[in-house]
């Protein structure tokens, strides 16, 4: 009587045991499932991600050829400018010494 009470209970733990796993094998395939999802999401966006890098990498790349073309004409309009500014300087200095001479003339037509 004493080894049917053993191995019954034996048999019942078995069995409560192998249920109790296959429980949590279930859980663990749901949970890998989740955990599988997850991942396939993180990996688009980590793509989506990258191709957002991509493009903002390709507008400075861009915005920095625009802005040394700028930097360039700037450059060559400030060039123009100064001369542009020496030309008028020796303008105005001519201008001083024909000025000066008709002044000399007419102080030599009044004293006459």
């Amino acid at each position: 009587m004493r080894q049917i009470t053993t191995i019954l209970f034996v048999s019942v733990l078995g069995v409560l045991l192998l249920a109790g796993c296959q429980e949590s094998d279930a859980s663990d395939i749901r949970r890998a499932r989740v955990i599988g999802n997850e991942n396939l999401q993180l990996k688009q966006d980590l793509e989506e991600k990258d191709q957002q890098i991509d493009k903002l990498t390709a507008q400075i790349e861009m915005l920095e050829a625009k802005n040394a073309e700028v930097i360039e004409q700037s450059g060559e309009t400030s060039i123009k400018t100064l001369r542009m500014l020496l030309e008028s300087e020796k303008r105005a200095e001519a201008i001083v010494i024909e000025n000066r001479k008709l002044e000399k003339e007419l102080e030599k037509l009044k004293t006459r």
